[in-house]
């Protein structure tokens, strides 16, 4: 696959590569990578991308989850406007107790893999990251559990989510849920095992989420590629962009980003826009930094659409896992890939510390 005739060794993430645009207001733009696409191992994606959480928990709200018929709508809406990458999991689902159609695991797998089967369009440009490795004990938000990571069960987790994403071709990308609840052996089995499926042709990429500097050594030292990493990300919590000092604890985050940004791994950010906080509403950007408020009105965009664009002009690994809050949401989203930042706008707003 590849968008506008390149290769990906050519859209491969580098903060040190400069494209310079003129701006309206006459101030020089910040010096920046290439925007429009993302390498993620061997093909490229739209830079704005789809977080299916929304359309399988039921928490705080049950009303809150589409039904399925609204959620295959949405999804459909969103690959029309561009995006495609999906990010899911084999436990986005209501969980015991919650909504007898969405109760059961892999239910958004299974949405996604409809979507896809029933879509005009093309298809195969939409891509999925899915994760394995938690489970759901109840409805609620506490109700998360890590699932056993050994070998067979990697092995049943993989052909699980390949059929609940229709069967026919690869998982694009299989990620572990959380790395940060694994020791080195029990890491070290769950990779041989997603590794293996890559050899076999049922995966075509690997990547962790929720992982430390010294998961992604653990991976390259098994031979392992990872092309992608999940780890949460935003205004609120900005852990991992900040440089690794020496002697941090082995489970520190920091640097997390940066190593992507150097190594050409695409970096996925959970949380950009609050996240699941945002749904119970302990986070709102608009309460938490008024200044950005004032910033995208003089703009005329939306606060999360210049989040979001101040994240990818600093780093253009970035592939972001937008909410599917809403169609309005994902439609305003995806326009944020057009916005460019002067220098000053990225530098105030990384500045920028919570009110609340």
């Amino acid at each position: 696959m590849s968008a506008g005739g390149s290769s990906p060794e050519q859209i491969r993430c580098n903060i040190g590569e400069a494209i310079h645009d003129s701006d309206s207001d006459g101030e020089r733009p910040a010096k920046r990578p290439r925007m429009d696409v993302v390498a993620v191992g061997d093909f490229v994606v739209d830079p704005i991308g789809l977080g299916t959480m929304p359309l399988g928990i039921e928490y705080p709200h049950p009303a809150q989850r589409p039904s399925r018929v609204a959620a295959i709508s949405m999804l459909h809406q969103a690959f029309r406007s561009g995006v495609q990458m999906l990010d899911t999991a084999d436990s986005y689902c209501a969980g015991p107790g919650g909504s007898a159609e969405a109760a059961a695991p892999h239910y958004v797998e299974r949405i996604i893999g409809e979507a896809l089967r029933t879509f005009e369009g093309d298809a195969s440009r939409i891509r999925v990251c899915t994760k394995g490795g938690f489970c759901r004990i109840n409805n609620k938000s506490n109700g998360w559990r890590p699932a056993s990571t050994s070998r067979s069960h990697v092995q049943k987790m993989i052909a699980k989510s390949h059929e609940a994403l229709g069967g026919v071709r690869p998982i694009d990308v299989f990620m572990l849920h959380h790395a940060d609840g694994l020791s080195t052996g029990q890491l070290e089995g769950a990779l041989a095992a997603m590794q293996e499926a890559v050899n076999e042709g049922k995966v075509l990429c690997l990547g962790l989420a929720n992982a430390t500097i010294e998961h992604l050594k653990i991976a390259q030292d098994l031979g392992c590629r990872i092309s992608a990493v999940e780890n949460a990300f935003s205004l609120w919590q900005r852990e991992a962009e900040l440089e690794r000092p020496s002697g941090a604890a082995v489970t520190s985050k920091k640097g997390v980003l940066r190593w992507c940004a150097e190594k050409g791994v695409a970096f996925m950010p959970y949380g950009v826009l609050g996240g699941v906080q945002h749904r119970d509403g302990r986070r709102s950007l608009r309460e938490s930094f008024p200044r950005l408020v004032e910033l995208a009105d003089a703009r005329h965009v939306s606060p999360e659409s210049l989040t979001l664009a101040w994240v990818r002009q600093r780093f253009p690994c970035v592939v972001h896992i937008v909410g599917a809050r809403s169609l309005e949401h994902i439609l305003d989203c995806a326009g944020s890939r057009s916005l460019r930042l002067t220098t000053s706008e990225v530098d105030e707003i990384s500045s920028l510390k919570p009110a609340r």
